[in-house]
């Protein structure tokens, strides 16, 4: 498994995208608390409505989006829609369109996860699935554990909207990462 290029780039596209998708959960509230003078309870109501839209996208678009246009394309609608989200959200001036940056990222993180675990699952063989599976979550799960570190840096030092630049541009790493990934056999 570790010698599948495939795999190493999936890794890579599951530690960029986790990495820059982490930037919500690590940085809005400060964001919200600064820029745009939420209350704690505002805050949790726009994470409420964020993630009650990310579990409706994925109990009733994933699939069929999935079966419609296919894993690879689906994976690269995810990354490219995450970046536009973030940068709607670092470049609005009112809550209404940070909430609707929001929502849109909601549609991109709830279609990153489905496709991508698809691609790595069908690229190795039934007794291999869940170590590569593995290396893939461990792979986001270092882009989750870095962003708090570098998105609070990048906060204090360059500002609130700061974070969303730089998570999406992670976002056009991860795209590059995907082309030619069609051509491997779980694609």
């Amino acid at each position: 498994l570790l010698r599948d290029p495939f795999l190493w780039r999936m890794n890579a596209i599951g530690l960029l995208g986790s990495a820059g998708m982490a930037v919500v959960d690590s940085t809005f509230p400060l964001y919200a608390d600064r820029a745009l003078g939420l209350s704690p309870r505002g805050i949790g109501l726009m994470f409420a409505i964020m993630a009650g839209t990310n579990a409706l996208l994925q109990a009733i678009a994933v699939g069929p989006a999935m079966t419609r246009f296919g894993a690879v394309s689906c994976l690269r609608i995810s990354l490219t829609v995450y970046g536009a989200g973030c940068v709607i959200v670092a470049l609005a001036g009112s809550v209404t369109v940070v909430m609707a940056g929001l929502l849109v990222l909601a549609f991109a993180y709830a279609l990153f996860l489905a496709p991508a675990s698809q691609l790595v699952s069908n690229e190795v063989d039934a007794g291999d699935r869940g170590a590569a599976l593995g290396m893939f979550q461990g792979a986001g799960n270092v882009g989750r554990f870095l962003t708090p570190l570098a998105s609070g840096a990048m906060f204090s030092a360059f500002g609130a909207s700061s974070p969303f630049v730089g998570a999406a541009l992670l976002m056009l790493p991860a795209l590059l990462a995907t082309e030619g990934i069609n051509r491997y056999r779980g694609s």
